[in-house]
């Protein structure tokens, strides 16, 4: 009982060593950012194979801010594997994100303005992704329909 498990020595007894510092806001940005993806993976299930439906080109957008208000636009998706792609929003301000495909869903994180996001669609089966998303820090979810453009 008398033994010491532990024991800190510094020649800078003030300093606090960096593992136990406050985090940087590139820390706290990383450490989000990370916690919205693991998020994504969970949210459409652990990702395996090809998607049922096909998602990628242009669609059109209409959504539902934060505090209810309407917002529309465009979003283009461009596939880069089997379980990936890139999308980018123009709704009055742009937004680029990546995103991941698993079976009748899809997960995408994004930034925009200097903000990290997460949307989490379901595929219906005339071919629209329907989905509900938010900002990191924000209470509340905005929804968003894409309608795929001809």
């Amino acid at each position: 009982m008398g033994e010491t498990l532990w024991k800190f020595e510094s020649s800078r007894p003030h300093q606090i060593p960096a593992m136990l510092a406050e985090p940087t806001n590139i820390e706290r940005a990383t450490r989000i950012m990370r916690t919205l993806i693991v998020a994504a993976l969970l949210a459409v299930g652990c990702c395996t194979g090809a998607m049922a439906q096909t998602v990628g080109g242009k669609y059109a957008v209409t959504g539902t801010n934060l505090d209810g208000s309407p917002y529309s636009g465009t979003a283009t998706i461009a596939r880069t594997s089997n379980s990936t792609c890139r999308i980018r929003w123009e709704t009055g301000a742009t937004s680029d994100g990546i995103c991941m495909l698993a079976n009748r869903s899809f997960a995408a994180a994004y930034v925009m303005e200097n903000a990290f996001g997460l949307v989490v669609y379901e595929l219906l089966d005339d071919g629209s992704p329907h989905g509900v998303w938010t900002i990191a820090d924000k209470s509340g979810a905005g929804t968003e329909v894409l309608t795929p453009l001809k």
